[in-house]
């Protein structure tokens, strides 16, 4: 009967599709063992998040978001959790979060032991854990959703607390507090929680099921309310002065405009143009087609959205938004009127994909798309295809066609063309080519999702040598790793010139391979005029794709052109309003530019969309930095690390440099302390803690362990670079530790290296801090105009260098007395405040 139960409740949960919820791929038995397989999920569990105490209100909100989402969706299956607890939630490194063990009562601790009695795992009995457990669960009566929403208040009230609901010591005052006692308002445990959360939280947890909220999605909608309405607060609360500063603030706030009107209108390529994207067209967005089969098929419903999608954009006379931005609305609790308003399109496209398969994957596949106008929310078309799996090229082009039809708008020959390509006609080829597309449309890159992305368009070109398309994607997905310094070995860099000459000779006025071809120009070859060229062709063929607006808006600030890419990315932001991503990278535009508001503006906006897009820690770190460069605001840079995960690539880097402005020292050791492998590595550094520690023994006076340190650091960096000779990265770190050293002429050929592998001319963005630790060698050496001089230079351009960063780094305090670098503060606060 066990096994029954188990086979019964695993079925059932293969049918859950959820970007929430863990997936169950499949149900087997082996030597008399049944066993389930799941998806691998990195990251940590919400127990391991509170072993460092609370979280602040903001991130329990998001993470309760993604929580009911997710318990929505089970519901939805009629499938009850039953034992939800922060150890059986996940969250990945790019702030995922993952329900496990749906309706799966059995627990098996890490010794491989049953856990203690508390866990009820017999068939018919009572199931749960007891500290989460609704008081109908306890007493063995029937449960419905209710129950599980008991359980996530009590998930809630413990990660805003970090105390858990009941957390009596004995296991009968326990069972008596669930059945009889009122749990302690949560404002009572911790300070500074909003008198609204604690309403909805208590709600949850009502001892009476018929006072808690009657389902996940209504729950989940009050803590979105929420997070609206704390953000509008925070906002307000920012644009208010602190009354230190109000006297003159006028003043100020006057000359601030002149000065910022002079400088965007006259600087960087002169005055700024409008976003030229004509906004009187007919709009569009294709909304992510609902996969009606298990989970292991959503792929294929994410690849007909993407290619209905891809062959709309190709139509000029049709504004399409893009799969970034409809993705938001998966699922989503909001009517056909409030999509549209909040997209600002006329129609929207959905629909419902059923993938059968069969033989060699000769199954049927069954779409059906509907039409609908926003004004009325009437149906303008509606068709079911139900075709054998051959004919979905035939079927994408239909679907493309009669909307482009009912919208009335008429086709040139190119784009007729567009729309009906076929782009192989290996199947099993194009399945694993839709499966790098999924792991392609991540928000942000992460190691894990690019190499799923990787074999799967290796396993589409192997299938189908003469698959343009997947070649195209490969060699951006070779490019990538090279770019994100994940591999910058010469073989990588043969991978993805190889996997673009091959898409260029199969197909080469084609706009995907356009796009691959910029992307391998700009990210290996760092020829950006090259890449320029490419990205500009490929947008004559997609004159409707955000996706390549974005890539020549990145391309465009790298090569020092900030104000075109910012009207570039701004004109993507019309195709794709609700991409957190876009607006991560607008905000990564303007503080460098020293529009700080404008910067934490655009990181409020992408941290107000759906919460569990990898933008979300992204969106953080920009606040944080804005912060830091505007006003030395470290309380409010504070706050925003705070959702930062510890696991993320710039975490510790940014933690490190907040505790040393803060004058934290042993705090900042600590974050060093954490160094995986006993490195700080990301994309602009790559620093041995020691080089790091260094520093802090040199301010606190500790001479030294500060040398120590620096000849530990010199003696780790010459040897990494006997493999990576050419990590401009390990260059301009061994410079600073041959500096530190006295070694002056070895200090400032690193260091001089280091600028030459990767100038300021050729990425006037990743370019920084090679310049910038050109400034710091020139410090310690005592060659203090020529650091002065490195530092204007920096002040003059778009970069990090701002009064407020100046005053508070502690590698400036040998510069302090000079009245060059007391200038050099009077004429950047004046120029950019």
């Amino acid at each position: 009967s066990a096994r029954r139960r188990f086979r019964k409740e695993a079925k059932a949960l293969s049918r859950v599709n959820h970007t929430n919820i863990a997936t169950v791929h499949d149900f087997d038995t082996q030597d008399d063992v049944d066993f389930l397989v799941m998806e691998y999920i990195p990251g940590v569990t919400l127990s391991d998040r509170l072993a460092n105490g609370a979280l602040v209100e903001q991130e329990v909100l998001s993470l309760g978001i993604q929580m009911l989402e997710g318990l929505a969706a089970a519901h939805d299956q009629g499938i009850l959790h039953r034992d939800l607890k922060p150890g059986n939630v996940r969250i990945t490194p790019d702030g995922q979060l993952k329900i496990l063990d749906f309706g799966l009562a059995k627990r098996v601790g890490p010794s491989g032991q049953d856990e203690p009695t508390e866990t009820l795992t017999e068939a018919g009995a009572i199931i749960g854990t007891l500290a989460y457990m609704a008081p109908e669960q306890l007493r063995g009566e029937e449960v419905d959703e209710r129950t599980d929403i008991y359980a996530a208040g009590a998930v809630l009230y413990e990660l805003a607390t970090g105390v858990r609901v009941h957390a009596e010591s004995q296991r009968v005052q326990q069972i008596d507090a669930i059945l009889h006692g009122t749990p302690k308002p949560p404002g009572d445990l911790r300070a500074g929680l909003s008198a609204e959360f604690e309403r909805i939280v208590l709600k949850a947890m009502a001892r009476d099921p018929e006072a808690r909220h009657t389902s996940a999605r209504k729950l989940k909608v009050e803590l979105a309310e929420l997070v609206g309405s704390t953000a509008e607060l925070s906002a307000r609360e920012r644009s208010r002065p602190s009354r230190r500063l109000a006297i003159g603030a006028f003043a100020l706030a006057l000359l601030a405009i002149v000065v910022v009107a002079v400088w965007v209108g006259t600087t960087f390529m002169g005055e700024r143009p409008s976003p030229t994207i004509d906004s009187g067209r007919t709009k569009i967005v294709v909304l992510p087609f609902e996969n009606l089969g298990p989970p292991e098929h959503v792929y294929f419903a994410d690849g007909m959205t993407e290619e209905i999608t891809g062959r709309l954009a190709v139509v000029g006379g049709l504004g399409v938004i893009s799969r970034n931005s409809a993705v938001h609305y998966a699922r989503a609790d909001k009517t056909i009127r409030q999509i549209g308003q909040e997209l600002g399109v006329s129609y929207v496209l959905e629909g419902t994909v059923r993938w059968a398969p069969g033989d060699e994957r000769r199954g049927r596949v069954k779409i059906t798309p509907q039409l609908i106008r926003v004004a009325d929310d009437t149906h303008v078309w509606a068709d079911s295809y139900d075709q054998v799996i051959d004919d979905i090229f035939d079927v994408q082009s239909t679907i493309a066609r009669r909307v482009v039809q009912q919208l009335g708008i008429a086709l040139q020959e190119r784009e007729h063309a567009a729309i009906e390509m076929r782009p192989t006609g290996n199947l099993d080829a194009y399945h694993a080519y839709l499966r790098g597309l999924h792991h392609a449309s991540q928000p942000h890159f992460t190691v894990a999702s690019w190499r799923l992305e990787l074999e799967s368009f290796q396993q589409a070109v192997t299938l189908d040598p003469d698959f343009a398309n997947a070649w195209a994607r490969l060699a951006r997905a070779h490019a990538e790793a090279y770019y994100y310094q994940v591999d910058r070995s010469d073989e990588r860099r043969d991978l993805a010139r190889e996997a673009k000459n091959r898409a260029v000779e199969l197909m080469p006025e084609s706009a995907e391979i356009h796009i691959a071809h910029g992307y391998y120009y700009h990210w290996v070859e760092q020829d950006r005029q090259r890449a320029l060229e490419e990205f500009s062709l490929a947008e004559q063929a997609l004159p409707n794709d955000a996706g390549v607006l974005h890539a020549r808006g990145m391309l465009l600030q790298a090569m020092g052109r900030w104000t075109e890419a910012q009207q570039a990315m701004e004109e993507a932001l019309i195709l794709s309003p609700r991409d957190a991503r876009l607006l991560v990278d607008l905000a990564f535009l303007y503080w460098p530019t020293r529009q700080y508001e404008k910067a934490i503006e655009f990181s409020d906006r992408a941290l107000g969309l759906a919460p569990g897009v990898g933008s979300k820690t992204w969106a953080y770190l920009g606040k944080a930095y804005a912060h830091w460069l505007w006003e030395g605001d470290l309380h409010r840079s504070r706050e925003a690390l705070q959702h930062v995960p510890l696991d993320h690539d710039f975490a510790l880097w940014t933690w490190f440099w907040q505790s040393m402005f803060e004058k934290r020292h042993h705090e900042a050791l600590n974050y060093l302390n954490m160094a995986p492998e006993g490195w700080i590595r990301n994309k602009i550094t790559a620093r041995p803690a020691s080089l790091l520690s260094g520093l802090v023994f040199d301010v606190i006076g500790d001479v030294d362990r500060s040398r120590a340190a620096y000849e530990s650091a010199r003696a780790i960096l010459e040897e990494a670079l006997k493999d990576e000779p050419d990590d401009p990265r390990l260059h301009s770190s061994l410079g600073i530790a041959y500096a530190a050293l006295g070694r002056e002429e070895d200090a400032v050929r690193e260091g001089e290296r280091a600028v030459g592998l990767y100038p300021l001319s050729q990425d006037a963005f990743y370019g920084i801090p090679y310049v910038l630790d050109i400034a710091y060698i020139d410090t310690l050496l005592g060659r203090h105009d020529a650091a002065c001089d490195h530092l204007e230079l920096l002040s003059s351009v778009p970069s990090w260098v701002s009064p407020a960063f100046l005053e508070m780094d502690p590698r400036w305090d040998r510069l302090r007395g000079r009245p060059q670098f007391q200038e050099l503060l009077k004429g950047s606060r004046v120029r950019f405040r």
